[in-house]
């Protein structure tokens, strides 16, 4: 497989991300609070587990899919960038932590699916309440790393489409605000916000995608760029 081609099937992988990754959350969605009761945690798994474990299956595979994109985003963000740059290596380690932490989520959610029986109510509580906060409020901080990083260097460099870069660097501030919300009241953030923010991110990663995968985009060197 020569670069071009593997580039083109990487970028491909932020649309896979947000089939699988919407597709789990249709069919495993979660609307227990964290600080829902064992019982209610108990009843509500026991109910579900097959979708669950499906759902955490899909988000395993979105995972990966978004590791092969976002190494296609990184390459192209390096082949802007000037010798010594540390934002290349900057954006590996955020999209290192995100995938990694959405596969840590998509255990835990396997776990909590399918043992529920097995676990002792305080392993159940800590199972639930660890997936939850792995999943859906630790993995906004290096997502908003990630964009911000792909959305700024794109409207400085037109390494990406300018009007994507847009949405990235849109995406990135909502998330940053809903896990805001989140960290200092401890209440979850309006739906309208939680929900665009994640809108954006997807449009972000489906049209870097597709622009990718219609046809190869053109490379800007460095030196281009910062004339």
């Amino acid at each position: 497989m020569n670069d071009w081609t593997y580039d083109r099937a990487a970028a491909l992988g932020g649309v896979a991300f947000v089939v699988l990754a919407g597709t789990a959350s249709v069919i495993a969605p979660t609307t227990l609070a964290v600080d829902s009761s064992v019982d209610q945690i108990r009843d509500k798994l026991a109910g579900h587990a097959d979708a669950l474990g499906t759902g955490a299956l899909l988000t395993a595979l979105a995972m990966l899919a978004l590791g092969f994109f976002l190494s296609y985003v990184h390459g192209r963000l390096q082949s802007v960038e000037p010798d010594g740059s540390s934002l290349p290596a900057c954006f590996a380690l955020a999209g290192t932590a995100l995938v990694t932490i959405g596969l840590v989520g998509a255990v835990l959610q396997a776990l909590a699916a399918h043992h529920v029986a097995g676990f002792d109510d305080p392993t159940l509580l800590l199972t639930f309440r660890l997936w939850q906060m792995v999943s859906y409020n630790l993995s906004a901080l290096p997502a908003a790393v990630v964009m911000l990083l792909a959305g700024v260097r794109s409207l400085q460099t037109g390494v990406f489409p300018r009007w994507i870069g847009a949405a990235a660097i849109a995406a990135a501030l909502g998330g940053l605000g809903a896990v805001s919300i989140l960290y200092i009241t401890g209440d979850r953030a309006p739906t309208l916000l939680d929900t665009g923010a994640f809108a954006l991110a997807s449009l972000w990663m489906a049209a870097t995608g597709i622009a990718a995968g219609v046809r190869p985009m053109p490379v800007p060197t460095a030196s281009a760029t910062a004339a």
